[in-house]
């Protein structure tokens, strides 16, 4: 069927951010200057990136077959839901000073409004706004909306409203939204009951969103896990692979086991799998607060504060906060999933596949919590003050069935809930295990984990073994000093958390709320006792909060944020879907500039040059002494490596003494105008391509 595309005339009025900066001086947080617009209309799968100035300029995007109601090959009859979405990014600075971008506003409209049925509209506007904003930061001006198909022959258009299930889509929406309201006071009204005194309106139960469930521009937090991935299968293959390898110190026999082993023996590498993707989105994402900078009176330009949880895809090269990193981390998580319940192979994605295995006995979810700082890289420990924050927690299935309790047909329908995808990646042997409960044990003694998005950490929350926490405790204290001899660079060093005094944790404090996917709702027993549920307070009794000790181990208890019945659940699912389609989706690989090109090829000299370095440092220490050391790990942003060369040479600087450097390609992630062998030779040889995209891990033994 022949691909149909919405052309329209589009610009774009906003602040000159830069020159106000170059001419008046600015702090880090504040640095801004004109970026991309990322546009995709309703259900398409990628989104398009465009740089728009007052100037106008023809725009091409891909109309989703899903929209089209009627094609008569001449005129289509199209959902008069089909929207226009767009975002606005900035180039900004992280709180590391990596050169980044960062959200600016985001917007929808719908197509009816742009075009209408006579498809004659002379001009519109379409207002950019960031969440929790009110005014505008930026405007873009669109005209000459039409349809065309693959030769460019223009088509009549006509708009009409949807029917579900037997009544129109405004009928719907109205009672969508009525019940949405309904949602917010019901979850409001259980955490005046089940209160964490430390802050008692540390909760999430919503987040504003450009469209919304029926258009209000509110979406339940649980849409914020599992939405639309970031990049294809096989970028994330690539990443997957090299944080594994790195979690497994390049241990080829280590890395081949973790490729076999099967069943209940595969949960035991779950630890370095949520390991690998806190590394993931720490060297993908820098860290930046949600943060709007605007334009002051004589030119000053200052930034301003609010909370912004994002459904639609993080952009490759954009900075994000808490939200964001941990959103990735259960994107990614749920990409691999899908991929394989859509047919993928083991031979195709090996890492993903094993990485599906490993956290087959979990359930992977956003948790609410206090923290003893911002960030992870700012963690030293309890200090009395605490801030709100947001990373993944994987439970262990059995843990949240025990948590929730219930009675004897509740438990038993989410249990079968929560394990339905289990049986697809275990050996048939255990699948009767599974179901006679002689696994339970084994299940019963897998840790919580905890995958932070902030900065790269190790995944476990808490140490049962007094000796080893003792250990660990020591030799965070030494790495500490070898890092501080890395300050001031952007590298992201790997840490562990949980080595504070008696094993508690430097980051987390308790932990508040977790937040599932929608496919928690997806069952007839628990919707028929209406006890269908998505979101969970976490704690004991009737308070909030748990320990990184107590989710560890599975001593805690949980209580749904908000349940749903049949009616309620089925009317909300139909709803998160459309939202969905109204998010826009993960854009195409970053194409690089020639100042970002010449950035990396003198970045990987300068990687490869200190690879040599360290590497005859450390044959030289092996000769000398065979003494106990420690290994110190940091990733090198992927966005500094683009953008920040001078940072890269500063951290080459700043190292000294013996170790390695790691660097491997993802694939799709970037590309650049010329196939070229880019990588140096002292990393592996790589078939001439267009692929850009280069993670990179310095290994120092001090």
């Amino acid at each position: 069927m022949d691909q149909l595309y919405v052309t329209l005339v589009l610009s774009k009025e906003e602040s000159d951010l830069e020159s106000a900066g170059l001419d008046g001086g600015v702090s880090l947080d504040a640095a801004a200057g004109r970026g991309h617009t990322h546009l995709a209309i309703t259900g398409s799968e990628t989104a398009e990136t465009v740089f728009l100035t007052s100037k106008p300029q023809l725009v091409r995007l891909p109309l989703h077959r899903s929209n089209i109601l009627k094609d008569t090959g001449t005129s289509i009859t199209i959902s008069n839901d089909t929207r226009l979405l767009l975002s606005v990014d900035r180039l900004a600075a992280s709180v590391a000073g990596v050169v980044t971008t960062s959200l600016a506003g985001q917007a929808s409209a719908f197509l009816d409004d742009l075009a209408g049925d006579s498809n004659t509209l002379a001009i519109g506007t379409v207002g950019v706004r960031f969440s929790g904003w009110d005014d505008l930061s930026a405007a873009i001006g669109v005209r000459d909306v039409k349809v065309v198909n693959s030769n460019g022959s223009q088509l009549q258009v006509h708009f009409q409203s949807e029917t579900v299930h037997g009544r129109t889509l405004k009928v719907e929406n109205e009672e969508v939204k009525a019940e949405v309201e309904t949602i917010y006071n019901e979850a409001w009204q259980l955490r005046k009951e089940w209160v964490f005194t430390k802050a008692p309106t540390l909760t999430k139960s919503m987040m504003r969103v450009p469209v919304g469930m029926g258009g209000t521009g509110y979406d339940l937090s649980v849409s914020v896990v599992a939405k639309p991935p970031s990049q294809t299968a096989r970028a994330l293959e690539d990443l997957m692979t090299a944080t594994v390898m790195s979690e497994l110190a390049g241990q080829q026999s280590d890395y081949d086991t973790f490729l076999d082993v099967e069943g209940i023996k595969s949960a035991k590498w779950a630890g370095i799998v949520v390991s690998a993707l806190s590394a993931s989105a720490a060297w993908l994402i820098p860290y930046k607060g949600d943060e709007r900078t605007v334009v002051l009176p004589h030119g000053q330009l200052k930034a301003f504060s609010t909370e912004s949880w994002l459904a639609e895809a993080i952009r490759i090269g954009m900075a994000d906060d808490c939200d964001g990193s941990a959103a990735w981390i259960t994107s990614a998580v749920y990409q691999i999933e899908t991929l394989f319940k859509n047919g993928a192979t083991r031979q195709e994605f090996p890492t993903l596949h094993a990485c599906w295995r490993a956290l087959a006995f979990y359930k992977i979810g956003v948790a609410v919590l206090s923290a003893h700082a911002g960030k992870a890289s700012d963690a030293t420990g309890a200090t009395g003050a605490i801030a709100g924050h947001a990373q993944v927690l994987a439970l262990p299935i059995i843990h949240l069935v025990d948590a929730l309790g219930g009675s004897e047909e509740v438990v038993a329908a989410r249990r079968d809930l929560l394990q339905r995808d289990l049986i697809l990646r275990i050996p048939s042997q255990e699948i009767e295990q599974l179901r006679n409960g002689m696994l339970d044990e084994q299940m019963r003694a897998l840790p919580g984990l905890a995958g932070e998005g902030t900065g790269a950490a190790n995944s476990q929350l808490w140490e049962p073994n007094a000796q080893l926490r003792d250990e660990k405790v020591a030799t965070e204290r030494r790495v500490e000093g070898s890092l501080k001899a890395l300050s001031p660079s952007q590298a992201v060093p790997l840490r562990d958390l949980n080595v504070a005094a008696g094993g508690t944790n430097k980051f987390y404090d308790e932990f508040v709320e977790w937040v599932g996917d929608w496919s928690m709702l997806d069952s007839d027993v628990l919707k028929v006792f209406g006890e269908a549920a998505a979101h969970f307070v976490l704690g004991h009794g009737s308070s909030a909060g748990a320990t990184p000790q107590q989710v560890a181990t599975g001593d805690y208890t949980a209580v749904p944020l908000w349940k749903a019945n049949k009616r309620r659940a089925d009317l909300i699912t139909r709803a998160a879907a459309r939202v969905q389609r109204n998010t826009l989706p993960m854009s195409k690989p970053l194409k690089l500039t020639e100042t970002q090109e010449a950035n990396l090829a003198v970045s990987l000299g300068l990687l490869a040059d200190l690879d040599k370095r360290l590497r005859a440092s450390e044959s030289e220490a092996a000769v000398a002494s065979n003494a106990p050391r420690d290994e110190v790990r940091a990733l090198v942003p992927f966005a500094a490596i683009l953008n920040n060369r001078s940072a890269v040479a500063n951290l080459v600087d700043l190292i000294d003494g013996s170790g390695q450097v790691d660097v491997s390609v993802v694939r799709d992630l970037a590309v650049g105008k010329e196939p070229a062998r880019f990588l140096p030779v002292q990393f592996g040889e790589h078939p001439a391509s267009l692929d850009r995209g280069v993670f990179a891990v310095v290994t120092l033994f001090v």
